[in-house]
């Protein structure tokens, strides 16, 4: 998942003009107090995250990953590195907070360390999404589509936690995520959620 960005003497999370001091990360990030309030960095905390976002999915739509993936916490350069062996472009490298990589026969979700709390949560739900898109939907190859129902997912668990501002603001988005989550709940007012579990299933 990534996030609009450009140069500027800004957060590097919520890319807000500095204000204040801001605290600086051991990876280069600068993020600003208001962010690093809530910001996660340590991989328990991160975990239990992910768990919440496994059994919100579990409870609200029977969703569950058959193949274990697990969920690391990285700095920016180690997610970069991760994304450059994803033969990933440059631009996706600088803007990229999370990601579900294959290697072998090993799943992770790598999702930036620092970000604040709903933030991660919305990084780890949205590349959920992208973990049972590969295990059910792997012919799913459109981008507009795969990162859709992947904003879709995350959608899905911030309504559930009562989150619907945050909820509108991914719906408002005029990027492929925004635009593809736009598509998917048009489709949702259509054919019902399990209408589009089953079309993720058989989308090409």
């Amino acid at each position: 998942m990534t996030l609009p960005g450009g140069a500027c003497d800004c957060c590097d999370v919520c890319g807000r003009p500095f204000t204040a001091p801001y605290q600086v990360l051991t990876d280069g990030r600068r993020i600003c107090y208001r962010c690093h309030e809530t910001a996660v960095y340590d991989q328990a905390q991160a975990q239990l995250i992910y768990q919440q976002v496994g059994a919100i999915l579990q409870q609200t739509m029977h969703l569950v990953l058959n193949i274990p993936t697990a969920l690391i916490l990285v700095g920016r350069d180690q997610l970069a590195d991760v994304l450059r062996q994803m033969g990933r472009s440059a631009a996706q490298v600088t803007q990229t907070l999370g990601v579900y990589a294959r290697h072998g026969r090993k799943r992770a979700i790598y999702a930036q360390s620092g970000l604040p709390r709903l933030l991660l949560l919305q990084v780890v739900a949205h590349e959920w999404g992208h973990a049972w898109q590969m295990e059910n939907a792997p012919l799913l190859r459109e981008p507009l589509l795969q990162e859709g129902f992947a904003e879709w997912i995350a959608y899905q668990v911030l309504l559930a936690l009562g989150m619907e501002t945050a909820a509108a603001r991914m719906a408002a988005r005029d990027d492929v995520y925004g635009r593809g989550l736009r598509h998917v709940l048009l489709l949702q007012q259509h054919v019902g959620q399990d209408g589009v579990l089953a079309w993720c299933r058989y989308a090409r």
